[in-house]
């Protein structure tokens, strides 16, 4: 296939390099000479192990050219890739002009020109940039052009075995993409596709690279805490990431509400108290109770927001499945609700849907006065609000809340489907 790459950088360098390995035609475009003169000569302007040997001097003088015409490049190819890059501006939002540049004059040419083309944007750009941007360009042109976007997971060092075995493989679509051709120009790429919607695909990048520098970080605070007790902080982190069931995994990477029971504030206050007696900064561990109390304060503000005064709560548990409020958020909640004290505080009405015995821990350790329920059906008159948290209660009753013009809070314990997350009268934190 003819593929043109817009921005040979180091995601343009490695990307065309892997693709002529896998036999396409490749048009590289970059508006610095020295650039454009070193790769027509079969040098790389970037360091990268393995990229020198991927591809012999014949191969690249016979697969891949670079050039300062952009016109030449559309025209030449059938696929256009988007490399160019998007660096953070001086009060740190995205520098998006490179990119708004090349897509103006792809379209440019492409509006006289009326070829078919596919565009796959590489550049990592805010969530809505595709539709909001990108879109806008080709509106004229929807027929004719199709569009993904096509995040890059490439560490530099490895960049050339992530190219050929990413850790995901994503591409942001609407429905009239051609998900198949993915498959002829990445052929010896592994891992199967996720398609998914444009937004979603956008995020990932800076999702990811947030979550590797958090992880550094955590890493870094914990050894240095370890460090000044004597312990071997590399066997340590070692051993902590063998556990795949919780630590590196999935569980509780789900949005949701703050955490609480009895360990996590806990062990975590243990941790920072450590830190304080050997005089370890540790500015992550620190705030994680800050960040996690903003969500409470998030609830109650919504809450507020609403202007009404009874409120249901289904679930008071600090997570499902348990009796345990320990440490709950959302008792904290139901104390602040009802915290007489604070000037702009009106009078809530607050009733309790859970199991007994978890009603009972509330009466034995909180005493406040609120109604209580175990039946599902009566939650229905428990409120003008209903906060959706551990205690999960069936769709139908749901739907029937909505239908009587209750306002739903969801913090992400039920399951939900879209019809009901469309209703005017949901709500979510998240």
């Amino acid at each position: 296939m003819n593929i043109s790459i817009f921005g040979m950088g180091y995601v343009g360098c490695v990307t065309a390099a892997c693709l002529i390995k896998q036999g396409h035609n490749v048009i590289g475009v970059d508006k610095v000479d020295f650039k454009v003169d070193n790769l027509n000569n079969g040098i790389w302007p970037i360091y990268e192990p393995k990229l020198d040997g991927l591809n012999d001097l014949k191969i690249l003088k016979n697969n891949f050219r670079v050039t300062k015409d952009e016109e030449k490049a559309i025209s030449d190819s059938e696929i256009s890739l988007i490399c160019v890059g998007t660096p953070s501006t001086v009060t740190g939002t995205v520098e998006l002009k490179y990119l708004q540049t090349v897509i103006s004059n792809i379209r440019n040419f492409l509006i006289n020109n009326k070829k078919n083309h596919v565009v796959l944007i590489r550049s990592t750009i805010p969530p809505g940039t595709t539709k909001k941007l990108v879109y806008s360009y080709f509106k004229e042109l929807k027929e004719k052009v199709k569009i993904g976007f096509l995040p890059e997971f490439l560490r530099e060092g490895n960049a050339i075995d992530d190219f050929f075995n990413p850790s995901l493989k994503i591409i942001g679509c609407d429905e009239g993409f051609p998900v198949k051709i993915l498959d002829k120009i990445f052929p010896d790429v592994k891992g199967e596709w996720i398609k998914t919607e444009f937004e979603v695909a956008e995020s990932l990048k800076y999702i990811s690279n947030s979550w590797h520098a958090l992880k550094i970080v955590f890493t870094n605070e914990v050894a240095a805490i370890l460090k000044e007790y004597g312990t071997d902080s590399e066997l340590a982190m070692d051993i902590f990431s063998r556990d795949k069931v919780l630590n590196i995994s999935s569980k509780y990477m789900q949005p949701g509400f703050s955490y609480g029971g009895s360990c996590l504030p806990k062990d975590l206050a243990a941790l920072t108290n450590f830190a304080k007696s050997v005089n370890i900064n540790t500015p992550l561990l620190d705030t994680i109770p800050e960040s996690n109390v903003e969500m409470i304060n998030r609830l109650e503000s919504l809450i507020y927001a609403q202007d009404l005064k009874n409120i249901g709560f289904c679930g008071i548990s600090f997570k499902p499945n348990t009796d345990d409020i320990r440490n709950s958020p959302l008792v904290s909640v139901i104390k602040n609700l009802m915290n007489e004290n604070r000037s702009y505080q009106k009078r809530y009405n607050i009733s309790l849907y859970d199991q007994q015995n978890t009603l009972n821990n509330f009466s034995r350790d909180i005493g406040l006065d609120v109604n209580k329920i175990t039946d599902e059906n009566k939650i229905l008159d428990a409120g003008d609000i209903i906060v959706l948290g551990p205690h999960v209660i069936s769709e139908g009753t749901i739907f029937t809340m909505l239908k009587n013009n209750k306002i739903i809070i969801d913090l992400k314990w039920h399951k939900l489907s879209e019809e009901i997350k469309s209703h005017t009268n949901y709500r979510s934190l998240l």
